[in-house]
């Protein structure tokens, strides 16, 4: 049998260590990966967020990351899915322009609807302040005051050539309004039509709907409270609850809406068969709701529906360029973008839809004490002074001998 040196057994068994250890590994949190679309032309893209993505990025989406077919990372925008406008429009009112010698006679209808006042359009023009009179009239023959005479000021030129003049008055509701200008001191006006400027405000919120995967009820005769409990497949950042109750016909209770530390206490009642929205603010995969009904009957709930704000990125894609978005890793920070192209969007962005979801497999990741650190800076030194060590101490022996 092969007699093993010392020296060699000595380093065998510091090594097999070291080597265990340079090998340990920790395993990461999983992450996902989802497709996107090949796009037909260079630009900038509106990625839509399915409920699956949604659920399983972090709470502020730091997670996030769109990557080309390099892996190398995009710049991006995320933005919540909203319509929003508002300004003023020009309402119409039927005119009747009749000039006679030395005035100007305006006859408007408005349907007959109480008003107050109504604006006036006409060619800009520089002319002395005219003098005027309006007049109301059910049969278009008799004319009763509405406002003495009065000066007609201009609003102010505007640069598309035209000038406004708001008329005010006490709120009637004659069929015919007729308004006298007097133009004997300059020439008359040309007035083009009538009408008022109507505020126009619109919003509107997109949401996902997000079904749960089992949904469990009890009735609790001690505490006189239904117990519902909504299991969801991910944790959901989940904005409204939408009761749809179909018994009794009036009702007003109380509900109770706990998840992972958040509790919040509302009322549902009833609105007329529409149903019973209820505003959230939490993160869950798992909702508990107890309504209170007293000594009245348990609501007939026919469902519940749950919602999330609907999301989207807004990013450059290049033609035939292959795309990724990867999310859920939990240690990931904010991404720093340079994003000064958001001031050259256009209004409408052409949407794409994020899909083909896989889950990564775990990553590896090598865990290096600092002692070991050290070892390989300095290990080879150490092993030829051990190697020394035992050479000198084996002539020391042959000596003695």
């Amino acid at each position: 049998m092969k007699t093993i040196h010392p020296l060699a057994k000595r380093i065998r068994h510091l090594g097999a260590p070291l080597l265990s250890l340079i090998c340990a590994a920790a395993a990461a949190q999983p992450g996902y990966r989802a497709s996107l679309p090949v796009v037909p032309a260079d630009g900038y893209y509106a990625i839509d967020l399915p409920k699956e993505v949604r659920g399983g990025t972090l709470p502020d989406m730091r997670d996030v990351r769109v990557r080309d077919g390099q892996g190398i990372e995009i710049a991006y925008q995320p933005r919540r899915d909203v319509v929003s406008r508002s300004g003023r429009e020009w309402m119409p009112i039927p005119m009747e322009v009749i000039s006679l010698p030395r005035r100007t006679e305006l006859i408007i209808t408005p349907d007959s609807l109480p008003i107050s006042s109504f604006v006036l359009r006409a060619k800009n023009a520089d002319l002395h302040q005219k003098e005027a009179v309006l007049m109301g009239s059910d049969d278009k023959r008799h004319w009763y005051g509405v406002r003495g005479r009065f000066s007609l000021d201009a609003l102010g030129r505007s640069e598309d050539t035209e000038t406004l003049f708001d008329l005010s008055f006490p709120l009637s509701d004659y069929h015919y309004y007729k308004l006298s200008v007097n133009d004997s001191l300059s020439s008359p006006y040309h007035f083009i039509d009538a009408g008022h400027m109507k505020a126009e405000s619109y919003y509107r919120q997109y949401l996902l709907e997000v079904p749960p995967t089992r949904s469990i009820r009890q009735e609790n005769a001690e505490s006189k409270e239904s117990e519902i409990r909504l299991i969801f497949p991910q944790h959901y950042p989940l904005c409204r609850l939408d009761f749809y109750v179909s018994a009794p016909r009036y009702y007003q209770r109380r509900l109770t809406v706990e998840a992972d530390g958040y509790t919040n206490s509302v009322w549902l009642s009833n609105e007329g068969g529409h149903p019973q929205s209820v505003p959230l603010a939490l993160r869950a995969d798992t909702i508990d709701l107890s309504i209170y009904n007293g000594d009245d009957r348990p609501l007939g709930i026919d469902s519940i529906k749950a919602y999330i704000h609907k999301m989207y990125l807004v990013a450059e894609l290049k033609k035939d360029e292959r795309y990724t978005i990867t999310y859920g890793d939990p240690q990931a920070e904010a991404p720093r973008y340079d994003l000064t192209f958001v001031s050259q969007l256009p209004d409408s962005l052409p949407h794409i839809a994020a899909g083909h979801i896989e889950q990564l497999p775990k990553a590896v990741v090598t865990v290096t004490p600092g002692w070991l650190v050290f070892l390989k800076k300095y290990g080879i030194w150490i092993v030829i002074v051990l190697v020394i060590a035992q050479l000198l101490n084996m002539v020391r022996r042959m000596l003695k001998a």
